[in-house]
């Protein structure tokens, strides 16, 4: 027998629900692997010194009492996140709310420059075009530029 099928069987065989021709498997094995006999009486003394255990000795109304306490903190458990169920919303409202706008409005326009006699709005300011042309080199910024007057043309 493998022990793994010994572990799933361990408490039928203590409690003696299973057929003598598994008992007397189950005692061989016990026999031949030590792992299986420390498990066993492992077993055997956890249920026999559990027996010992007195039961404690409740008063008539214990049960109810604790069926009022559960009950009394559900209610305040339920009354302390009152707040919380409305601000929850509210934030997700306001997160959306600004999400869309940014979305949805228009850009920020940014004033005419002229370029070879003709006014185009740019799209973005000269700050930022200067600070993006500086990581592009020359020659790129200038096929960029008659790209552009092209497309205006």
């Amino acid at each position: 027998m493998k022990c793994k099928r010994f572990e799933e069987i361990i408490l039928d065989f203590i409690e003696g629900k299973i057929s003598e021709e598994k008992k007397r498997e189950l005692r061989k094995h016990i026999e031949e692997c030590e792992k299986c006999r420390k498990l066993y009486n492992d077993f055997l003394f956890i249920i026999n010194n559990s027996k010992k255990i007195e039961s404690p000795i409740l008063e008539e109304n214990f049960w109810k009492a604790k069926l009022n306490c559960i009950i009394e903190k559900g209610e305040n458990y339920i009354l302390r996140f009152k707040p919380a169920y409305l601000g929850i919303p509210l934030f997700i409202l306001t997160f959306t709310l600004v999400l869309l706008f940014k979305i949805y409005l228009p850009a920020k326009k940014y004033p005419y420059v002229e370029l070879a006699d003709s006014n185009y709005e740019l799209l973005f300011s000269e700050d930022e075009i200067i600070k993006y042309v500086d990581y592009i080199g020359e020659d790129e910024a200038e096929k960029i530029i008659e790209f552009i007057l092209k497309e205006r043309n």
